[in-house]
């Protein structure tokens, strides 16, 4: 897995094994499904996601290859799902933390958390409240000011539990974020931006989840509802200070879906459901000195699903055989809101399109023992399609609508603990086939048109394996070791302006051929003290990714660089009531490009640098 801020908007792009969205903004969805509790967080031509780096969280979870099945639309190649913690019925709860860091060629930062459960009525009703507040400093600047890069968060998260029965659970989450910063984490050198105005950015949403459950004789019922809405609101200086780019997104998405789960102890076991999403996003931009009237359009998308699992127990359940199918449904459109002509008289641009699809599941396992699993599967993803925007239909009203894309994956794979449970691994190796990929292009029209748009720009394919090792010691000592390689390529040539943009057998834009990971923590114990300690230290890499865009009729490639970011820490654990941390973030002060925006150098992506910090925790219960 990759992840990376997007400058223009602020928000993260993810890919998994390689494959990833075209562009992060109004290019199309995000190749992985990203939930929130039960709240999927998924917009209809943008790619980004919020910063998961919340206080109290339960776990993360990460899916790789295609969840169509399950997940739906836009679980293309993967899933990463970020689980808080839910209130507990019985008991009371109280923790805190907070820290003080200072960032090489920036200043100070500060944190606060804190999170508090508490019982209402004993095993019947609690809520959980989590708040949260980050000041974060700036490190990179432009011609007017110093460390412009600054950034304000907070956050707030409330979730209520109720327990009438038994049999019956309702949970409702809200989670509420607002983030400010003075400017984009983006620059051409790693501490100089060359705008000379001001370029502030937010991006605010809130979440609302009601999930409630019910257990019947032999299967359960789970509704969950979910409402989002998601601004984002940004400057940029194009122009050195003579033209600014304003862009705001301003979205909201309902979505309903009820599963069924078979509960009992048979040879058959089953799951169901239905999926409905109701999604609208409104873009607006303004660049009042170049252009006559604003940029301004709704895209909206309405889509259902109905979807199955079936799995068969052989040998006492050392054997699974399981299939799964999910149909889906989605009616997209896009309207003009503000003529981009500048010409009242002239009728507002809409065009609406439907797209269908079937994506199977099927899986073989085999469990020789208990803690071990070898498995066979087969699965595709998609991604739904959507019209051409309104700029793109003023000069070409017949253009073609961009279709979905699908992704088929074969894969192997095996889970397990050797070694008298001192060794677990996970391995697997993959064959992906991603078909009508949804790439940006420039698309000529005539002698003097050409339109930058996502296509469906042929296929691409390529083998993978994924590795991954931890080594538990008797002697309190934990050593992990992740590695993936994709060759993720195109089958073709694709063309932009007329040019080849890219040949067959390249990568594709913002795609990582390799990942890798290193943690090793060792707990030590104290005796004089009655304390104990740990020592930790994390890397993860990913090979350099390349962009391409075409500019006076030639094709030029942006490359970002190779990352290793590390963090190095020491705790200090009290009688399970505090624990104080000594940290190094991007121990190896990286400043490398992230990410490279194709033929723009000022909007590359930076790692906040070495960070030290002094973090102290406590908790009562």
């Amino acid at each position: 897995m990759t992840l990376y801020t997007e400058g223009q908007n602020g928000g993260s792009k993810l890919s998994v094994r390689g494959v990833t969205a075209g562009g992060s903004l109004f290019a199309g969805s995000g190749t992985v499904a990203y939930y929130v509790d039960e709240v999927p967080f998924g917009l209809v031509k943008t790619a980004v996601v919020p910063d998961a780096n919340a206080y109290d969280l339960e776990r993360v979870e990460a899916l790789r290859g295609p969840m169509g099945t399950l997940y739906g639309a836009s679980a293309l190649n993967g899933v990463v799902r970020i689980m808080s913690k839910q209130a507990d019925l019985e008991d009371f709860e109280f923790k805190a933390r907070t820290s003080i860091s200072n960032t090489k060629d920036g200043g100070d930062n500060y944190r606060a958390d804190m999170a508090v459960n508490i019982p209402i009525i004993e095993d019947k009703l609690a809520a959980r409240a989590v708040i949260g507040y980050s000041d974060l400093s700036g490190w990179i600047d432009n011609s007017i000011n110093s460390d412009t890069n600054d950034g304000e968060l907070s956050n707030l998260r409330l979730n209520i539990k109720a327990q009438p029965t038994d049999r019956l659970s309702v949970e409702l989450t809200n989670w509420f974020s607002r983030n400010e910063f003075g400017a984009p984490s983006v620059a051409p050198v790693p501490l100089r931006s060359p705008s000379t105005i001001d370029e502030p950015l937010s991006n605010d949403y809130n979440l609302h989840g009601l999930t409630v459950r019910y257990e019947f004789d032999g299967f359960t019922v789970t509704s969950a509802t979910s409402y989002m809405e998601y601004e984002s609101r940004g400057l940029q200086d194009i122009a050195a200070g003579f033209a600014t780019l304003f862009t705001g997104l301003f979205s909201e998405v309902f979505s309903q879906e009820i599963r069924l789960h078979s509960t009992g102890e048979g040879d058959w076991q089953w799951s169901g459901g239905a999926f409905y999403r109701e999604a609208k996003d409104d873009l607006l931009q303004t660049l009042p000195e170049l252009l006559p009237a604003p940029i301004a359009w709704t895209d909206e998308s309405e889509s259902v699903a109905i979807f199955g699992e079936l799995t068969r127990l052989f040998k006492g359940g050392d054997i699974e055989v399981t299939a799964g199918l999910r149909y889906f449904e989605d009616d997209v459109g896009v309207f003009e809101t503000v003529r981009n002509t500048g010409v009242a008289s002239e009728p507002l641009i809409a065009a609406t399109s439907s797209y269908d699809t079937i994506t199977p599941r099927l899986l073989l396992s085999w469990a020789p023992r208990d803690d071990m699993k070898v498995y066979a599967s087969y699965s595709r993803g998609f991604r739904s399609g959507f019209d051409q925007n309104p700029l793109v239909l003023t000069v070409a009203p017949d253009f073609t609508a961009v279709e979905e894309d699908t992704l088929d994956n074969y894969e192997l794979g095996f889970k397990g603990s050797l070694f008298e449970d001192h060794l677990l691994v996970d391995a697997s190796v993959y064959y992906m086939d991603w078909s009508d990929v949804q790439q940006t292009v420039g698309v000529p029209l005539g002698p003097d048109v050409t339109v930058i748009t996502p296509i469906n720009a042929g296929d691409a394919s390529g083998p993978g394996i994924d590795l991954g090792l931890t080594y538990n010691s008797p002697v309190n000592l934990q050593v992990g070791v992740t590695l993936s390689w994709n060759d993720l390529t195109l089958d073709s040539e694709v063309l932009s302006e007329g040019v080849v943009l890219f040949d067959e057998g390249d990568r594709l834009s913002d795609s990582s051929e390799v990942t890798a990971g290193v943690f090793v923590k060792y707990l030590l114990n104290l005796p004089a003290t009655g304390l104990s300690a740990e020592l930790a230290y994390t890397s993860n890499y990913h090979s350099e990714m390349v962009s391409r865009s075409v500019s006076g009729g030639s094709a030029s490639l942006t490359e970002a660089n190779t990352i290793l970011n590390a963090r190095a820490s020491a705790k200090l654990f009290g009688q399970d009531d505090w624990v104080a941390t000594l940290y190094v973030d991007n121990l190896y002060n990286e400043q490398g490009t992230v990410q490279a925006f194709p033929g723009e150098d000022v909007l590359q992506s930076r790692l906040r640098p070495r960070t030290i910090g002094l973090q102290f925790e406590y908790f009562y219960q």
